[in-house]
């Protein structure tokens, strides 16, 4: 399987507790709770007090053999060996987490939008605000290195940064929201597939003709198997592209 991107993704939301038992005033939105499998069906995540939205689909679950085979053309060693895996259904990020929705946390936008115009804290404001915090300082440069920044996907984050995102959105939305592990985001990738990549065109050569730069606006390339968009791009071991800032970073969210 290719693993020569750096792109992350955000949160795998786990089926059977879409809601967190805690929160006082999970946000209302159609389809993001179901109490089977079957009854999973895509929905888009709000940030409130902004325009900011996170597309989340389904996966289903069920086992793969994770990993490449030996006789893989360009395989690594850190591909192998193959391993079955099994793999509960959850939904994840049908794009990665864009500029839009990343900055809302790492520049407090949404605080600046309720105060600007006088709205009150909800009681998720207030169980969010612990985590500003912890954000990203304040950027001694173009973060988006010219590669795009509305609709682009958001890059140059370390996994900290992720995470803390993950959980401010978990408490700005009453949904439990985490990075994926490498198995759940192999599997999404491959949807279904053994080959090498899961669509006829090689990543390295469909990112470098697709739009002639290497970040590209979400959605810009043909979906996935299981409809999500870049996964191609996206299956270099999570732990070891995110724990150190670098500028082909991006992430994508998952819910639990």
């Amino acid at each position: 399987m290719c693993n020569r991107s750096f792109i992350l993704t955000t949160a795998v939301f786990l089926l059977a507790s879409a809601a967190l038992a805690d929160h006082p005033a999970p946000l209302k939105v159609e389809n993001s709770d179901a109490k089977t499998e079957a009854a999973m069906k895509p929905y888009t995540e709000l940030i409130e007090h902004t325009d900011a939205k996170i597309e989340m689909v389904p996966i289903k679950g069920g086992k793969f053999l994770m990993g490449s085979p030996d006789s893989e053309k360009g395989r690594a060693d850190d591909e192998g060996p193959q391993h079955e895996v099994e793999i509960s259904p959850f939904w994840i990020a049908k794009c990665e987490i864009t500029w839009d929705a990343y900055e809302v946390w790492m520049a407090d936008l949404d605080i600046v939008r309720r105060q600007a115009f006088g709205i009150p804290a909800t009681e998720r404001d207030k169980l969010a605000e612990p985590f500003q915090i912890s954000r990203p300082t304040k950027p001694y440069t173009d973060m988006t290195f010219k590669m795009g920044k509305k609709g682009f996907p958001a890059i140059c984050m370390t996994q900290h940064s992720c995470r803390v995102f993950c959980d401010w959105l978990s408490a700005k939305t009453g949904r439990y929201y985490r990075l994926p592990t490498e198995a759940e985001w192999e599997y999404a990738c491959r949807a279904g597939t053994t080959t090498p990549y899961n669509t006829a065109v090689p990543c390295v050569q469909e990112w470098r003709t697709s739009t002639g730069v290497m970040n590209t606006p979400r959605a810009v390339t043909p979906p996935t198997p299981a409809r999500t968009f870049r996964a191609r791009f996206s299956t270099a071991p999570l732990l070891s592209a995110a724990m150190r800032p670098m500028a082909g970073v991006c992430m994508t969210c998952m819910g639990m």
